[in-house]
């Protein structure tokens, strides 16, 4: 997760993250020539945007025969309605689906925010 462009893209988003953080006796740490880095996993960014009714998930398209194709991404939105939004786009690894997913469901905050 590449959380400068993150900061810089989405700074209201950057800042309740930032907020919701820290009561998790964790925090960002900026380091010269490499940029933000968390000590929080994957999964507490999955918690961090459930908490705000913005429901992320990966899952593995297999070829038949079950052998892993690739991976795309998915994000539920509670709200009036319930609104569901796919990517048409695909990963070789979850690493990256998440990635992806991860930074739409920012920018799709930093709106809500706005």
């Amino acid at each position: 997760m590449n959380f400068d462009k993150i900061k810089e893209s989405y700074p209201k988003a950057w800042e309740l993250l930032s907020d919701w953080v820290h009561p998790r006796g964790k925090s960002f740490t900026y380091y010269p020539g490499i940029g933000w880095r968390s000590p929080m996993g994957d999964r507490d960014l999955y918690e961090f945007f459930d908490a705000q009714g913005i429901y992320a998930s990966v899952s593995p398209k297999l070829k038949s025969g079950g052998k892993l194709r690739e991976f795309t991404w998915y994000i539920d939105m509670a709200g009036s309605h319930f609104a569901s939004m796919a990517l048409n786009e695909f990963h070789l690894s979850r690493a990256a689906a998440e990635s992806a997913v991860f930074e739409k469901a920012f920018e799709i905050l930093e709106n809500k925010l706005k």
